[in-house]
């Protein structure tokens, strides 16, 4: 299983020198990367690394120093999901696992990368994961790729009741990773009977195999006039972490919200998530320097990279790291933070209480929100010419496409929000055909009904987080502006009359919460106004309108 054959391990696809954001993909078809026998994680290696280690000690024979082994206290595994269900229950079963779409192992992957699999069925998911020895693995399918020794960060290195804290954050794996610990520590007390640490043979182990100068940091200045420092594998290791942020064009400096952060190296990684300031710390202590990855993805929705025919997720690489990662992307980026921060809002965060967007369930995968950073062109060959979003849904599909190319933050924000009110109102809308889809039902609504329903989301958002002055007025015959008049007390719109003069708009007070109720409950106008009024009722709780007054509105829009 183990073979070193190129077949085994070969790139089909290599990534060229380019841009940070404007890379080849590569596509990998087999887990392993790398020739076995030059990983120092594994057990077959750790253990000759031990016996060379042993045998520099006066005290131990050679008969003594060929006895010893080391038992492995972690397993590198491909999880088969099977279909969404699968992913569903592999992700449920441990919340705290840390997944890849691509496989690890210790030589780099260059990135960005997706990985193919020509055995697996298209109904089979395969996800890479490093677990203890003695995992329950749940419902889910796995293969054992290789088993390994690892001298994780903490091993050693903190108490039990630090340990355990640790662990906490980890439920499912809290048992087998405690008797890793354990077989850890008392592999580490037979070693020092002798002066050796199992640091000592991980260093030998990276030595033997070619990569303790992919590990080492060269000395570096610390700030000091002359002064140097080296990372080195000893001593209680760092807690690191770090805080993202992104410029908005607009607001400025803003945090990074509720984005997906891992650290580590190897076949060891963390996750954690960025907090209301964009900060974030990664468990543990570690000894080596690590690499970090921004993930935007969650539980309901993900960002892919509308530009690249494999669709692979965004995420933004930050390598060789010996402190916390602190930044403010720019750029395409700040593009991609944009369009998380408004998903992020809409699903987790302040949505003013509207309905949320649907949730993900085994039969209702995350919703992809396409990125378009880069060119127009992409964008136009996969949604509609001449918008800046779409929302397509089809039977068994659901996606957003955002065309951030060239445009400023508060209109790529808004464009998100307005696309996922569409999902949102496909999702909660109330239906009422027994023997017609909701699907379907969703697609024989009027145009402008949609339309006028997803531009007063987004002008609602919009004013929240920018101001009045940057909603969206280019109002037409199917993007109308009624939900703002519904709201509004300036008694004026920014609808015309048949002599292009502003109509007087007298309806004001009616909550952006029940427009939305009335606009899930119904299919039309004239239901619509109708149920509007029903509940809203005139001199109650700041609404203010006559029925003339709604009526005149209306039909102001051409919408009766």
């Amino acid at each position: 299983m183990f073979s070193s054959s190129d077949d085994e391990y070969r790139i089909i696809a290599v990534r060229q020198d380019a841009d940070d954001d404007d890379r080849e993909v590569n596509v990998l078809t087999s887990p392993i990367v790398s020739d076995p026998s030059n990983d120092p994680y594994t057990v077959e290696n750790m253990t000759k690394a031990l016996r060379i280690s042993l045998s520099a000690k006066e005290t131990l024979s050679k008969a003594d120093v060929d006895q010893m082994t080391l038992e492995p206290n972690y397993l590198y595994v491909k999880f088969l999901a099977e279909g969404r269900e699968g992913i569903a229950r592999l992700k449920a079963h441990d919340t705290a696992l840390t997944l890849f779409k691509h496989p690890l192992d210790y030589k780099d992957i260059q990135k960005p990368v997706v990985y193919r699999d020509p055995t697996l069925p298209d109904t089979v998911f395969p996800f890479f994961a490093t677990v203890p020895v003695g995992y329950d693995f749940g419902p889910t399918k796995y293969e054992v790729i290789k088993e390994l020794f690892l001298v994780e960060p903490l091993d050693g290195d903190c108490d039990e009741e630090e340990c355990d804290e640790e662990e906490g954050r980890d439920l499912v794996a809290a048992a087998s990773k405690k008797a890793a610990r354990k077989l850890f520590r008392s592999t580490e007390d037979k070693l020092k009977s002798v002066g050796l640490s199992l640091r000592d043979v991980e260093m030998e182990s990276l030595r033997m195999t070619g990569n303790l100068d992919a590990r080492m940091e060269p000395n570096r200045p610390t700030g000091g006039v002359g002064t140097t420092a080296k990372w080195t594998l000893f001593g209680k290791g760092k807690k690191l972490g770090g805080q993202l942020k992104f410029m908005d064009d607009q607001l400025g400096e803003q945090p990074l919200v509720g984005v997906r952060v891992t650290g580590g190296y190897s076949y060891y990684w963390r996750t954690t998530h960025t907090d209301k300031d964009g900060k974030f710390k990664i468990p543990e202590r570690w000894n080596f320097s690590i690499d970090y990855e921004a993930n935007f993805d969650s539980e309901d929705f993900l960002l892919e990279n509308g530009h690249s025919p494999y669709g692979e997720d965004l995420e933004i690489e930050k390598n060789d790291k010996y402190s916390d990662w602190k930044e403010t992307f720019t750029g395409s980026r700040a593009k991609w933070c944009v369009v998380w921060t408004a998903a992020y809002q809409y699903w987790y965060g302040d949505n003013y209480g509207l309905k949320r967007p649907r949730q993900n369930e085994w039969w209702n995968w995350s919703l992809d929100i396409e990125v378009y950073y880069r060119n127009k062109s992409d964008y136009k060959s996969n949604y509609k010419k001449g918008t800046s979003g779409d929302y397509k849904i089809r039977v068994g599909t659901e996606s957003i496409g955002i065309l951030a190319t060239d445009e400023l933050s508060h209109f790529i924000y808004g464009t998100t929000i307005h696309e996922i009110s569409h999902s949102s109102q496909y999702w909660n809308m109330k239906t009422t055909e027994a023997l017609l889809p909701q699907i379907q039902e969703y697609i024989d609504l009027p145009d402008r009904y949609k339309e006028t329903y997803a531009r007063g989301v987004e002008n609602y958002f919009l004013a929240k987080r920018y101001g009045q002055g940057y909603r969206r007025t280019d109002y037409d015959t199917t993007y109308t502006g009624l939900v703002d008049d519904l709201q509004d007390n300036d008694n004026g719109s920014d609808c015309k009359n048949t002599k292009n003069i502003k109509h007087k708009d007298a309806v004001s007070g009616i909550p952006m919460k029940n427009i939305e109720t009335a606009f899930f409950n119904n299919k039309n106008f004239k239901s619509f106004k109708k149920y509007l009024k029903s509940k809203n009722l005139s001199g109650e709780n700041g609404v203010k309108y006559t029925a003339n007054d709604m009526d005149d509105l209306f039909a102001c829009w051409g919408l009766e």
